[in-house]
Formats: structure tokens, sequence, C-alpha cells
């Protein structure tokens, strides 16, 4: 599958308006900015294959023509769900990470497989993780949240209109579903209740788009 970047996914969703004035601004400020050197990769060599990503060491050639080596985790990347009932709530997950060492509150979301279509694996974790299915969907961002050494990209979709769909959690997931209100799930990130990044994108994405709605 062809690379998707933020712009081809948006351009899928007609809804999503943008004020043109923000785009002027935004080129004006582009314009001003320098372009950054392209480090070019001299060579590559994996150094680690797991079930989720793989880490390679490479070699850069960087500005002035100096030779650096980089860590990268290749991530075939993940999808993300805000997904709003018919009560206008947003349904989130409690489970615990090993990586935070706690439990953590986030919205749903499952690694796409390679070559897989990021609405397809957002539609399929929906109802795995929540057993509800949307019957509209829409994309808010593509973000790169670790760009520094990975390339997994998260989508982050909207769902709507939900409908009930069947649970089908992996023998390992032990996950608790629930729901909060735009504005609780605002507070929850303003008081550090909410700690996940993707989910912080979500919501305030959200938040945006409405607010954007009803200008």
């Amino acid at each position: 599958m062809k690379d998707m970047n933020s712009d081809d996914l948006l351009n899928r969703n007609p809804e999503i308006s943008v004020d043109s004035r923000d785009i002027r601004n935004d080129v004006e400020i582009e314009a001003k900015l320098q372009e950054p050197f392209a480090e070019q990769v001299v060579s590559s060599e994996a150094i680690f294959f797991g079930q989720v990503f793989q880490v390679e060491k490479l070699q850069v050639t960087v500005e002035h023509g100096e030779d650096q080596s980089r860590e990268l985790v290749r991530h075939s990347g993940g999808a993300c769900i805000l997904a709003v009932d018919r009560d206008g709530r947003i349904v989130f997950e409690k489970q615990y990470r090993v990586a935070a060492g706690q439990a953590l509150y986030e919205l749903p979301a499952g690694k796409i497989e390679p070559g897989e279509d990021p609405l397809v694996c957002a539609k399929r974790e929906l109802e795995e993780e929540t057993a509800y299915r949307g019957k509209h969907w829409e994309l808010l961002s593509a973000h790169y949240p670790t760009p520094g050494y990975c390339t997994e990209r998260i989508y982050v979709y909207l769902a709507t209109d939900l409908e009930p769909g069947v649970r089908n959690l992996d023998p390992h997931e032990d996950v608790t579903v629930f729901s909060l209100s735009l504005e609780e799930a605002i507070h929850w990130i303003r008081t550090g209740k909410i700690i996940d990044a993707k989910t912080i994108i979500g919501v305030l994405t959200y938040a945006l788009k409405l607010r954007q709605l009803d200008a």
C-alpha cells in the first residue's frame, strides 16, 4: 500500500473545512522558514526484529558532508478512535501499560498491519475492544508521536452513529470500557489524569473541530 500522508486522507473527507485565512497565514509563515538539511541514508543494519517493531542502525550524511549514526525504530503505525455515543459522550478505555508502570486512560487504538488501510484498522479495533461499530467515520489527525527515532504514525479517527458490535479481546488483554463527556475529558487532561499522547491529541482536535463548527 502506498504510504498515505495526512493531506491524502484529509482530502477524502469533504466535511472537514479549513478557514482560508488560516491557510494564507500558514503559507506566509512557512515561506519565511529555512528548509532544513535533508539527511541522506548511506547504510542501514537491522539489529532487532520484534513482533511489533524492528530497530535499525543507520549511517547518514548530515550538513557539511559529515557522517553520523542514527538508531531508528520501524513501526507500521497505529489507528486511534474517538468514538462518540448517542449521548455525546466519548468512549474510553482503562488498561495497564507496563512501559508507563501504571494504568492509563486512553482512546481505543491498535496497530496497523503492514499494508493495511488505517481506517480498516480503526474499525476493527473499535469493535474488538469496545463492542461498538461506527456508521460514520472521519479523520481528525495524523501525527508522528516520536519522530526523533520512530517511524510510527498514528491516525486519529472520529466515529459517530455508534451501534452494537461484537467484542473480541485478545486473551491477554484486560480493558475496562467507560465514557466521559468532552468537558470531563478536557478536565482530566488539564489535571494530569489523562497522560497518553494520542488520546490528548484526539480529544483536543475534536474540541477544536466542534468550536470551528460553532463559529
